[in-house]
Parts: structure tokens; C-alpha cells; sequence
């Protein structure tokens, strides 16, 4: 028990009991370079796995970003909606059935292009307008 072993390093952030001690679990077993590798791979096996480049290493995950999960919710609902223009495609309604051929249209050609027209302009010139300071309230 009184042994000291090379194989012990304290980790924890220098606290001490009152017999000078480390206090519990403030001791971890050092690696060898062996296994250090073994230990790193592992983690890189697991974020590869996973995806999550964080996942092996001890940090938190990614949150997912809004437009990534715009892009999934918006995956999981095409089907139906081509599913619905395909049942406007055969409504009774002429008016349904056109709005749906539009639709179907512009999802697989595109929106049309629209033409804007203007006058001719040779340069188009931005200015900052100089700073004036606000008005200070006096206190009378």
C-alpha cells in the first residue's frame, strides 16, 4: 500500500486532503505510447463511424445546424408533395389541375425568369453621409 509506482500520474487540479494525499480520484494510470495509438485509433474508428468528429474525443456533439434539418424534414415531405400535385394533376376542378401543372412544372423545369426592366445606368455610386453628433439633452 505505501509502495510508490511510476505508473501513476496525479491528474486532478493539485487539491490535497489533510494528510496531503491527492483526494479521490485525482490519480489516473499513464499510457504507454502503444497505447496512446490504440486509444487514438479507436477514437478515429468511432467518429468515422458515426460521423460525428467529436464522438470518439470526449467533446459534445455537434448540434445540428437549421438548415440541415430543414434539408431532412424537407427530404421526408417531397414524396407526399409530389403526391399531391400528381392527385391535383387529375382533379375535376380545371383551375386545380392547371395550378397543379404549374406546379409540377416549376419544381421540374425551374421558376420562370423574369424580365425587369430600367432606364440605362452607367454607375451606380454609394456615399456615406457624414456623422453628426446627437443633440445632448441638458439637464435644466
Amino acid at each position: 500500500m505505501g509502495e510508490k509506482t511510476d505508473n501513476v500520474v496525479p491528474i486532478g487540479n493539485g487539491l490535497v486532503g489533510k494528510n496531503g494525499k491527492p483526494l479521490h480520484g485525482a490519480a489516473g494510470r499513464k499510457l504507454t505510447p502503444e497505447q496512446i495509438e490504440q486509444l487514438q485509433a479507436a477514437r478515429r474508428a468511432k467518429a468515422e463511424e458515426t460521423g460525428d468528429h467529436h464522438a470518439g474525443f470526449g467533446g459534445r456533439r455537434r448540434r445540428p445546424r437549421i438548415s440541415d434539418v430543414t434539408e431532412d424534414a424537407l427530404k421526408k415531405l417531397e414524396p407526399r408533395a409530389l403526391q399531391v400535385i400528381e392527385e391535383m394533376l387529375y382533379d375535376e376542378d380545371v383551375k386545380i389541375r392547371r395550378d397543379g401543372a404549374f406546379r409540377l412544372l416549376a419544381y421540374t423545369k425551374g421558376q420562370p425568369t423574369q424580365r425587369v426592366e430600367t432606364d440605362h445606368v452607367e454607375r451606380i455610386e454609394y456615399v456615406l453621409a457624414e456623422h453628426e453628433p446627437a443633440p445632448v439633452a441638458s439637464g435644466e
